[in-house]
Order: C-alpha cells, then structure tokens, then sequence
C-alpha cells in the first residue's frame, strides 16, 4: 500500500483518481520515467480514453439522478447530447491539430449527428456503444493522438485504450449510414 499519495493524485478530480493502488503506484512510475510535472500528468491522465469512458458513466449517474422516469435509450440520448454540445462548445474554438476535419467540417459533423441522434442510438445495444461511440468520435476529432508516447502508456495502465479496428469500422458504418439517409 502506498502510504502517501503522490502529488498529482492529491490534485486530481475525485472522479479521474484510480483507486487501485497498483495503478496509482504504475502512473507514478510512468510521471518519474517521462519527467512530467504533475500538472501534466493530470491533463495527461483526463485526456484519455479511460477518461472519457468516467466522464459518460459520471454523466449517466447524474442524468439518471435528475431523469428517473426516462427510459434507458432516453437516458443515452441525454448523455450523448450533452457530449455534443460539448465537442460544439469545443470545435467554435480550437480543433485539435491531428484532427481528420476542420473546425468548419466537425461543426457540420456534430449538427447532423444531433439531428440524427435517434437513428443513431438504434445501433446501440448497450451503454457501452455510447461510450463506444463517443471514444470513436474523440479518436477522429486527433484527441487522443500523443507523439511522445504517454497516452497510449497511461490508457494501458488505466484499461481503456483506443477504439479498436472493428469500433472504428462500426462507428464508420454509423456515419455512411446517415450520410446514404440524407442522399436519399
């Protein structure tokens, strides 16, 4: 057991600390071997996809907290909604620089998704397709691109990495799906 916390995870958001010790001591281990200030670590750890799969949970609690008689499929387009408005909020101001679209083109992206979120959410079996879902998205708008390496190290420790092949194809399939709609 580590008997004081490093720095970093004193600072962190109660809802992005890991509570395995073993993690926490493996991402200590990771800050030492990167020489990263642990403010760095912090944006590091909440920039992954790990993070992003906390954030649409800690979402989900709270709209079922506030929304207790919607349905679950009710309670996922909220959630997905609000991670919408987010990536708008987001794309008005900066896109990332490993980014596939431009702001212009992630704007339009996220309009039409919001109006199509029904159609979307009939591809979902579970909550895990949101997160799913959201991962992908985050994945092509560049944000979990990391050259120095730190990233896919800290998602390994965290047990959540990037969409895998067959995500992005399913995700992929998603988009066709509503561009063929709309040529129709």
């Amino acid at each position: 057991m580590i008997h004081s916390k490093p720095e970093w995870y004193k600072m962190l958001s109660e809802d992005f600390k890991p509570i395995e010790e073993n993690k926490i001591k493996l991402l200590e281990q990771l800050r030492n071997k990167f020489r990263v200030s642990h403010e760095n670590l912090i944006l590091s750890i909440i920039s992954t996809p790990w993070a992003v799969e906390k954030a649409q949970y800690d979402s989900l609690k709270h709209a079922k907290r506030m929304y207790s008689n919607l349905s679950e499929k009710d309670l996922w387009r909220l959630v997905l909604g609000s991670r919408f408005e987010t990536w708008k909020i987001t794309a008005g101001f900066e896109v990332h620089e490993y980014s596939k679209l431009s702001s212009e083109d992630l704007l339009q992206r996220i309009e039409k998704l919001e109006m199509n979120i029904d159609s979307i959410l009939a591809n979902f079996n579970s909550f895990a397709d949101v997160i799913t879902f959201t991962i992908c998205m985050e994945e092509e708008m560049g944000n979990f691109v990391d050259p120095s390496g730190i990233l896919d190290e800290l998602s390994s420790i965290l047990g959540r990495g990037r969409p895998s092949e067959e995500d992005n194809k399913w995700y992929f399939s998603i988009l066709n799906m509503l561009r063929d709609e709309a040529l129709k």
